[in-house]
This record gives C-alpha cells, structure tokens and sequence, in this order.
C-alpha cells in the first residue's frame, strides 16, 4: 500500500491544508507549515495552480496566521502576564524572558510581530505580549495581516526557487509505502523532540550542569 500523491492531494485540497496546518502551527502545534508554502510555492511554479487558486492560497495563509496568533492575542490581552509565565516557563529566567519580549515590543512596536515570524521562540511570545502591552486591536489585525503576507511569500518564493528540487521530493515521499512513512515521520518526531529537549536543558543550566570541584 502507498500513500496518495501529496503533489495531487495539495491540488485537490489545498486550500483545506494551508488553512488548517497554519492556523494549527500558528496555535503551537508542531505543524509544517513552512513546508507546506513551499511545496505550494513549487507546484505554482509549475503552472500547476491557477492564479484565482494561488490568490485564495495566499488569502488563507493570511487568514489562517490571524485565528492563530489572534487567539494569543487575546489571550495575552485576557489574561496577560499569566500567558506569558506559560509561554516562558523552562527558560533559565523567565523574568527575563517576559522583559526581553516586552522590551522588543516597546522598542519595535508592531514591527515586532514581522520579526518574530522568522524568529522562533519570538514567535509564540509576541503575540500575547503586544495582546498585553495594550496593542490595539485594529492595530494588531493590521500588522498581523501584513507580517503574515510577507512570512507566506517568502516561503511560497522559496519552494518556487527550488520548484524542482521539492517536486522531486514530494514525487519520492509519494511512493513510499505508508509504514516508510509513519516510521519516518515517528522517527523525526522523536529527534525534534530530544533536540526540544536539550535546549531546554541548556538554558535552565547554562554552565553545562556540571558541580564545581
């Protein structure tokens, strides 16, 4: 047994993924959202989405980051400093953290929540901080909107870049039969995990753990 095409089902129900594994990355689940604008990306560079379809992509993606970060948004706004404690825990200092978030806020203002697209960690604070910190809510949706456009063209210009490069590996990740595939998938579950793991370690013990003679 093999697992359907995903260059086919990207352009059967592409739409459906792009809205749902974004607004799912956006939330804090470990959803490649990423990797789905770039495997978007090459099949538009191959003429495979029509211009309408490849708009409606596009307007999804920016919805899609919207519903999640908004959720942060008000929950910063709802409950703030609670949030951001959640948000920071297991980090050597999470004072520091909260300072360093609202520090960047103050300092970049709504330009904050463009950077922290690319920055992960950023990422799922700035949200509720600027929630916190009083951002106005019209001032949100319009920074949001433009931050999410920019995140989404530049990985849908990624995979167009590197259109046949991604094809190729979406055509090889295709045939492979369904237990290739959950192993694999398992398997890099399992590492993101250990790796998740240690840098959480070395940030609570910076000095590496180790007693002092």
């Amino acid at each position: 047994m093999t697992t359907a095409a995903l260059p086919t089902m990207l352009l059967q129900h592409g739409p459906l993924l792009v809205l749902g594994v974004t607004v799912a990355a956006r939330i804090g689940l470990p959803a490649p959202a990423a990797a789905l604008l770039m495997a978007t990306g090459a099949l538009a560079a191959a003429g495979r989405f029509s211009m309408a379809c490849l708009v409606m992509l596009i307007a999804l993606s920016v919805l899609a980051n919207l519903i999640g970060d908004g959720v942060w948004f008000w929950a910063g706004r709802r409950h703030g400093d609670r949030v951001l404690r959640m948000l920071c825990r297991g980090k050597a200092a999470d004072g520091q953290c909260r300072e360093r978030g609202a520090s960047t806020m103050r300092r970049w203002g709504a330009a904050s929540l463009l950077a922290a697209k690319f920055v992960p960690g950023v990422s799922a604070v700035a949200p509720p901080m600027a929630g916190a910190m009083g951002m106005s809510l019209r001032r949100f949706v319009i920074a949001e909107s433009v931050s999410a456009l920019v995140w989404t063209l530049f990985f849908m210009g990624l995979g167009a870049m590197f259109g046949k490069e991604v094809e190729m590996l979406l055509q090889w990740i295709s045939g492979l039969d369904t237990t290739t595939v959950a192993s694999v998938i398992v398997a890099m579950a399992l590492a993101g995990a250990l790796v998740w793991s240690w840098s959480r370690y070395r940030r609570a013990h910076p000095d590496g753990g180790m007693l002092a003679p």
